[in-house]
């Protein structure tokens, strides 16, 4: 299943600006046969060539055993479903990490080479999208009061060890516990 991804009119305002502008200062370039303004020119014709695919081209899809996420000409990840831990909503406005060109998020995270690495999505449906990733892998965690997975385990195993046998949990657990 392919999600696009959301965009918001203050995007959408923000590419037409930089494209208008531009145009002026293009336009102001050959009129005036001035450097200043080619410099200009070519370095919003640089951000518009490396903004425009991001803005255009940046969708999710759920494949079988992987979510992959394009955004753009050089961003293409794709992320085995068992290594993903959250897909929390937020409204984040940070712009690192951040492949969304809205404010309804999702703060997405998962592990990569024994690292925790996240990212801020934006899915035209987030609850759709939420839901979808939960039937590939129950274990993720989509709301941000539920506990997260290793602490429903965790949570388990205490309560079989402490039915039968009273006993202590193992000290990676305690160690956790105490972070």
């Amino acid at each position: 299943m392919k999600f696009k991804s959301k965009i918001d009119n203050w995007a959408h305002l923000m590419m037409i600006i930089l494209s208008i502008q531009t145009i002026v200062m293009l336009y102001l370039t050959i009129i005036n046969d001035s450097i200043t303004y080619l410099i200009i020119s070519i370095l919003l014709l640089v951000i518009l060539f490396f903004m425009t695919p991001i803005y255009s081209a940046t969708y999710f899809i759920l494949e079988d055993y992987d979510l992959v996420i394009h955004a753009g000409l050089f961003f293409h990840k794709r992320i085995p479903y068992t290594t993903i831990t959250r897909a929390v909503k937020t409204n984040d406005m940070s712009i690192s990490r951040c492949i969304a060109y809205s404010l309804d998020r999702l703060d997405f995270r998962y592990r990569e080479k024994g690292q925790h690495k996240k990212l801020l999505i934006a899915p035209v449906d987030r609850d759709l999208f939420q839901r979808m990733l939960l039937l590939k892998n129950p274990m993720i965690q989509i709301d941000e009061n539920q506990p997260h997975a290793f602490d429903e385990i965790k949570d388990k195993i205490k309560q079989s060890l402490d039915i039968h046998s009273k006993g202590k949990l193992p000290n990676h657990f305690q160690k956790r516990d105490e972070l």
